[in-house]
């Protein structure tokens, strides 16, 4: 029978291993950064910047916009195809992943009306150079027009988003900026890095849990389908008995069994917390099932978090590292102005924390311009 394992020990597991107790060491590289601490989302320009800000001592947006530029950071479609930024080292691995479960869809939704294969050879061949939003559109538009089946008929496609969406597509580093909310621009990852299809999808899925569980582990298989947007858990499961030689087992108050790298930290569960802002749809909020978020984000604040109707997830204040509060960020000609609603009592001396750290996510995102701090 493993050894059980309480919601604090978890809570406090996730939380040394995302530098959200303390620091990850000054002098650490941004893409080493996101390589410890998993994928970053990024369907909001701002959260990769503010994710690495949270998690280290001395990121500035400069030094992850020359990550960016120099592809040691890599945003892309991925898991569950939204965008995330990953380190241009562990890319492939990421995209081989990931593709595995997209190939599905293309071939159960796109091959009725194309060969999919080719649609992704032709994908690849027009943006070997960058290519804005509107142009790809266009390009799908007109290649699936001319390439259909007998008897297929064109769909209202919308935005091709499936097709947007292929992991082997990233997005170029100009279009990913602090301050920019605009579309993207689109590149072939063969046109930056070499040897791509070197890692197969098994091999990947071996890698990529093995640094989920890095990341944010301990955490169950149905943890792992989530975090990966597999509904099937035979991935999971054949990825896990790969790694069996290294890890450990547990079973967590809901009675499931989860993993964990034996050699991963698993600190005291009363080691104190710092308050800490993380930005829309970070990682950690979304990193397990659902059902079992509640190491991180209390029950009783879930859906003022996760607004899943419109398919938010707002950026939170960590006090004692659990969602204790949302906050936004109101940009005009003026300035920034960074704004939080606690949804709990903080107390004096809480909200002096909060309004200490609000004021430096406010200077980090201003730059040179002006800024200001509301505490609700």
């Amino acid at each position: 029978m493993p050894e059980p394992i309480s919601d604090e020990e978890l809570n406090r597991a996730t939380l040394r291993r995302q530098g959200l107790i303390e620091p990850l060491p000054a002098g650490t590289t941004v893409d080493e950064v996101v390589d410890a601490v998993g994928p970053l989302q990024a369907q909001y320009n701002p959260s990769p910047f503010l994710a690495v800000r949270a998690r280290t001592v001395d990121v500035t947006p400069e030094v992850m916009h020359q990550a960016l530029d120099e592809y040691r950071l890599v945003k892309a479609s991925l898991y569950r195809q939204t965008l995330h930024v990953v380190s241009g080292d562990q890319y492939q691995e990421h995209a081989a992943a990931s593709d595995a479960i997209k190939r599905r869809n293309w071939d159960a939704y796109l091959g009725r009306l194309v060969d999919p294969d080719e649609l992704r050879t032709a994908l690849a061949r027009f943006t070997a150079t960058e290519r804005s939003h509107a142009e790809l559109l266009d390009f799908i538009d007109t290649w699936v027009a001319g390439h259909l089946r007998p008897g297929a008929a064109l769909p209202d496609s919308g935005s091709w988003f499936m097709v947007r969406a292929w992991s082997w597509l990233i997005r170029s580093p100009a279009t990913t900026r602090i301050d920019l909310h605009g579309r993207d621009g689109y590149l072939a990852a063969a046109s930056v890095f070499a040897h791509l299809g070197a890692v197969d999808a098994d091999t990947a899925w071996v890698a990529r849990v093995r640094g989920y569980l890095a990341a944010f582990g301990p955490a169950s298989l149905g943890d792992i389908q989530s975090f990966m947007g597999e509904s099937r858990v035979t991935r999971a499961r054949a990825a896990v008995a790969a790694l069996r030689d290294e890890l450990i087992e547990f079973t967590d108050p809901g009675g499931d069994t989860v993993y964990d790298l034996t050699a991963a930290p698993r600190p005291d569960p009363q080691v104190s917390v710092p308050l800490r802002l993380l930005p829309r749809f970070d990682s950690l909020l979304l990193a397990y099932a659902p059902k079992r978020r509640e190491r991180i984000i209390p029950a009783a604040h879930y859906d003022a978090v996760m607004q899943t109707r419109n398919a938010q997830v707002l950026a939170s204040v960590l006090v004692d590292g659990r969602v204790a509060g949302t906050w936004a960020v109101n940009t005009s000609r003026h300035g920034v102005e960074v704004v939080v609603t606690p949804l709990q009592r903080l107390g004096r001396a809480g909200r002096a924390e909060v309004t200490a750290e609000a004021e430096r996510v406010a200077a980090f995102l201003a730059g040179d311009r002006p800024w200001r701090v509301a505490l609700g």
